[in-house]
C-alpha cells in the first residue's frame, strides 16, 4: 500500500442517515479502488525495472484497465447521483486517461511495445496527479457535503 487515502477518515463518527450511508459505502470502495489501482501500478512500474517478461506485463496492465473502467464508471456514476460540480472536467480526465492506458495495453497485448518510459509517465500520473490531486477534490466536496 503506497498512501493513505482520506475518504475513509473522512467520514467516522457521522451520524447514520440512509441517502448518506449509501454515499458513504460507495466513496469507501471508490477508496479501495484507488489503493488497488496505486499496487497494480506500482508493480507494473516495479516489473518494468526488474525486466519481467512482457506476459507479467501484459496480466497487470489488462488488470489496471479492468479496474480502470470499473472505477471511472463508478466515480462517473456517483458524481452524478449527488451532484458533483465539476462533473464535466472529471469525466473527460477519466475518458482521457483510460483511452491512453487502454491504447498502450493493446500494443504490449500485440506484443508491440513493453512499457515505455512515457507510459510509466502516465502509470504515475494517475496516481500523483488524478487521484492525489482531482479525486482529493471530490473528496472533500463529498466530506462536506455529509456534514452538513
Amino acid at each position: 500500500m503506497r498512501r493513505g487515502f482520506a475518504a475513509p477518515i473522512l467520514f467516522h463518527g457521522i451520524s447514520p442517515m440512509t441517502s448518506l450511508d449509501r454515499l458513504k459505502s460507495d466513496l469507501l470502495l471508490i477508496d479501495e479502488q484507488h489503493e488497488r489501482i496505486s499496487s497494480i501500478i506500482d508493480s507494473l512500474l516495479k516489473a518494468t525495472r526488474e525486466g519481467s517478461p512482457i506476459e507479467d506485463l501484459q496480466g497487470q496492465m489488462k488488470e489496471l484497465v479492468n479496474i480502470l473502467h470499473t472505477h471511472f464508471t463508478q466515480e462517473n456514476s456517483l458524481f452524478a447521483q449527488h451532484g458533483y460540480p465539476d462533473i464535466t472536467s472529471h469525466m473527460q480526465e477519466h475518458k482521457r486517461i483510460f483511452e491512453e492506458i487502454n491504447s498502450q495495453y493493446q500494443l504490449i497485448k500485440r506484443g508491440e511495445k513493453t512499457l515505455s518510459p512515457l507510459l510509466a509517465d502516465h502509470l504515475r500520473y494517475i496516481e500523483d496527479c488524478h487521484i492525489d490531486g482531482a479525486d482529493q477534490a471530490y473528496i472533500d466536496y463529498f466530506g462536506n457535503k455529509l456534514k452538513s
